[in-house]
């Protein structure tokens, strides 16, 4: 097979999709949000910066919850809390009732870290939690 000449890397090749809801090709880096958790993951536009959860969530599409990175986790007896925080330094709270599995929510500013305790401890001061469609 005959070698080809292309201005494009095959990196650069690599990262080329389509997104099937804008009807659009995409070229770019692929970056994860979180180092520690490798399936969180997102597309950076290199003319703009901005994520794909950006895009969605100024034109109303994705989950409120999209642009929140992991930070922490704590348990307790009845309840899992796992926290998460934006870059502006949003937080919310996904609460998980370890007997039925019900999970709930509760939101916040001012960072994660004005809420966590420690990892076998509730969220401090008390929030009210609610069903995800009540809290966002």
């Amino acid at each position: 097979m005959p070698k080809t000449n292309t201005k494009y890397t095959s990196q650069h090749i690599d990262n080329q999709s389509f997104d099937d809801d804008f009807q659009v090709k995409l070229t770019g880096h692929i970056k994860y949000d979180d180092p520690a958790n490798p399936t969180s993951i997102s597309r950076t536009n290199l003319a703009t910066e901005e994520t794909l959860q950006a895009v969605l969530a100024a034109s109303g599409g994705g989950k409120a919850t999209n642009m929140y990175g992991y930070q922490s986790k704590s348990t307790t007896a009845t309840h899992k809390y796992y926290f998460y925080e934006d870059a502006s330094l949003n937080w919310y709270i996904m609460r998980k009732t370890i007997a039925t599995g019900v999970m709930d929510y509760t939101k916040g500013t001012g960072g994660y870290a004005s809420v966590y305790v420690d990892s076998t401890s509730a969220p401090s001061g008390s929030p009210t939690f609610a069903s995800y469609g009540n809290t966002f």
